[in-house]
């Protein structure tokens, strides 16, 4: 028999976040796109309270999504699903693309935002599904890597391209996704689910190429176990509060979302040229020293893999969280000292300093992990609807920032905003201390075991890493 390989297992990872990089370029679009509709030769001119609608309606459609996506999931599967996410970003492209007043623009942005939220359920998913146990917390972290590139798509050709054509441009990608849809196959636990194990078998094979016979039949049978007792009982909204299992999972995967969104990432992504306006000389300008953050944060969204994957999540999250403390309160600070009227002209370079530090500490933990942690801590038979509600509660909260971020700056000052965002982030140190498990070498059901019956350990890391060969079940 062959050497074992991982290369299909990371070509179809890969594959599956491609879908997730189109949809970063539809999130980001409003970026560059506002500039040129706010320009005075502008083919539809828009003021500060349409550009504000056009940036955060995406995330009224990213509230919904996931819960279309939690149907989709449990009912065509996990592939189709992320087909259908990028058709529906595909369609809003087009609502773009041939828009002559606002009202179009407005509606692309929901259903943009309704394929992202599809992608956002599906992709940790079935990347928690196919990846084997000593990967998956790494693979786990590729989404924001591949989201946050299609953020940078936009932030260079943008500058570059006329309206139009940044469509055509951001329209490669989905079209890249659909090229590479052979090397994805079904998660094994879809078919299981379906009772089809046929295909979990051929699922599986494609996944663990070079595996003996024997190691594949007895991973497919460890799964079949571990989905028939837990479809025992039809997973619903109502199930995620019912057992005191998935209530501790509810409350990890929403906790780290929401420290995630309450460290302020998407305000200094999304008005990043307006902070660093307000910053005044920083010895660049505000859009290169926004590109600048963007490439960091795709950069390190790379690191975040290994990295995890050596350290675990836990881990991962209270060096993130400290470093994001550090650098929010001192950006804070600097805001403060200027609005005081002090003479900040020998750290002038400090506002992009703290932000670019920001970035980094944000991608190497709370930007990828929380969706790792999401596609982790759930049962098969409530993972869709865990998902729906776990990344829909996300975006609700980005939506609620964003919207009220131009608010408390003009009326407190940007200083109070990035105190806020300090504040959080200490208290997400606390939640990565105190409450996170460790998963680091543990299968599916081992972790549904530590919810369901070590309540006394769930802060403690573990201290002895399960070999593959002596986990006995996954969910």
């Amino acid at each position: 028999m062959g050497q074992r390989s991982r290369f299909n297992l990371y070509l179809a990872v890969i594959a599956a976040n491609v879908g997730a990089f189109s949809l970063g370029s539809l999130y980001n679009w409003s970026s560059p796109a506002l500039i040129k509709l706010s320009a005075e030769d502008s083919f539809l001119p828009i003021n500060i309270e349409q550009s504000s609608w056009i940036g955060s309606l995406i995330g009224i459609g990213s509230i919904f999504g996931p819960f279309i996506g939690g149907y989709l999931v449990d009912n065509i599967g996990r592939k189709a699903s992320m087909i259908v996410s990028v058709l529906i970003g595909l369609v809003a492209w087009a609502i773009v693309y041939f828009s002559t007043s606002i009202w179009p623009i407005y509606i692309s942005r929901v259903v943009g935002g309704l394929g992202g939220g599809i992608i956002f359920t599906t992709v940790p998913l079935y990347v928690a599904e196919v990846a084997e146990d000593d990967v998956r917390s790494a693979l786990g972290s590729t989404l924001n890597f591949f989201f946050a590139s299609g953020y940078l798509v936009e932030y260079i050709f943008g500058p570059l391209v006329s309206y139009w054509d940044l469509v055509l441009v951001s329209c490669v990608a989905p079209m890249f996704f659909f090229l590479l849809c052979p090397f994805i196959p079904e998660s094994p636990y879809y078919y299981i689910m379906k009772n089809d194990v046929e295909g979990a078998h051929k699922s599986l094979k494609t996944l663990r190429k070079g595996w003996q016979k024997k190691d594949i039949e007895r991973e497919l049978q460890v799964i079949k176990v571990s989905v028939e007792e837990a479809m025992k009982e039809k997973g619903t909204l109502l199930e995620l509060i019912s057992t005191s299992t998935n209530r501790k999972a509810l409350m990890l995967s929403c906790g780290a979302m929401t420290f995630q969104q309450m460290s302020g990432i998407n305000v200094v992504l999304f008005y990043s040229e307006t902070i660093f306006n307000q910053a005044g000389d920083i010895g660049l300008s505000a859009s290169n020293a926004t590109i600048v953050v963007a490439v960091i944060l795709i950069a390190f969204a790379g690191v975040a893999m290994p990295l995890t994957k050596a350290y675990g999540i836990k881990n991962m999250l209270i060096a993130s969280a400290s470093g994001m403390v550090v650098f929010q309160t001192v950006t804070g600070l600097y805001f403060f000292l200027l609005y005081e009227g002090t003479d900040l002209s020998a750290v002038k370079w400090l506002p992009i300093f703290n932000l670019v530090g920001y970035v980094i500490t944000y991608s190497i933990g709370y930007g990828p992990l929380p969706c790792a942690v999401k596609g982790e801590v759930f049962p098969p038979n409530v993972k869709g609807a865990s998902s729906a509600v776990t990344v829909g509660y996300s975006w609700g909260l980005s939506f609620v920032i964003t919207k009220l971020f131009p608010y408390i700056n003009e009326i407190c000052g940007m200083y109070t905003v990035f105190w806020i965002f300090s504040v959080s982030c200490f208290l997400a140190v606390l939640f990565s201390v105190y409450i996170m498990i460790d998963t680091r070498d543990m299968s599916l059901q081992d972790i549904q075991d530590l919810l369901n019956n070590q309540n006394k350990s769930l802060s403690r890391p573990s201290t002895t890493p399960r070999p593959l060969q002596e986990v006995t079940t996954i969910t």
